[in-house]
């Protein structure tokens, strides 16, 4: 092994659960697994909605082989970075729901700022950044109450309490709920009662993640907070439905 091996890690198989699946600009996706309870992202070269589709689709809860190793280059709080080859990719199957919010349930952090540290500043619509280049990651499952989740605009936001502070109008970029959005422009009344009743809840497990540095405005270019998947704590199997 040579040194930077040593120092990054080698490339390796790892087989490993789906944790969030969302969107980003253009066609281009976010992946991201835990494997021994680190959070690991298909980072380089970046999946595709077209790569998506040749697999056959993924969701949260998906068992997973793939070659893998950490990213030398990344950048804080993206820590989970990491380089892997598409043709290593191959699917084993799927955990129960129950079995998946066991796995999330082992590494649940106390809140967001326990996740990501102090918020640096908000966007005019109130949304918390966190600085780029610091903190300890950008990916994590924290435990929500009061969960309430609502059609915005051209987006999805979310309200809920981590146990210590009230978030508001949070993005949510869950990949199948922003392209059930995009396909059916006219059922914005539909899908509030359908995102109502799928995830409104008194409890939920959350997946939180800090988008890349964004500019918002002149004097504020930062990581956006978003919550990538909703998993409430009384939920039916039917959630894990393709």
């Amino acid at each position: 092994m040579g040194l930077l091996d040593a120092l990054f890690g080698a490339r390796q198989t790892q087989t490993t659960v789906i944790t969030d699946v969302t969107r980003m600009s253009g066609r281009k996706i976010c992946v991201a697994a835990l494997t021994r309870g680190r959070a690991i992202r298909l980072a380089e070269p970046h999946p595709t909605e077209d790569w998506l589709e040749s697999v056959g689709g993924l969701i949260p809860g998906n068992l997973i082989s793939v070659d893998w190793q950490p990213t030398r280059t990344f950048k804080r709080p993206h820590v989970e970075d990491g380089t892997w080859k598409p043709a290593s990719f191959k699917k084993n199957g799927v955990l129960t729901y129950e079995d998946f919010i066991f796995r999330l349930s082992a590494a649940v952090e106390a809140g967001v700022k326990e996740a990501f540290g102090d918020v640096s500043a908000y966007s005019e619509r109130g949304n918390p950044a966190f600085s780029p280049g610091e903190g300890p990651r950008s990916l994590a499952s924290i435990q929500a109450e009061n969960v309430r989740v609502y059609p915005h605009e051209e987006g999805i936001r979310i309200d809920f309490s981590d146990g210590q502070t009230n978030w508001k109008m949070v993005p949510v970029e869950d990949l199948a709920l922003r392209r059930h959005q995009v396909s059916c422009p006219g059922c914005a009344g539909n899908m509030a009662s359908a995102l109502l009743r799928e995830f409104g809840s008194d409890e939920a497990i959350l997946r939180v993640g800090l988008g890349r540095p964004f500019q918002a405005r002149d004097d504020l270019t930062a990581c956006f907070l978003q919550v990538n998947h909703i998993f409430p704590l009384a939920a039916r199997s039917k959630h894990f439905s393709s």
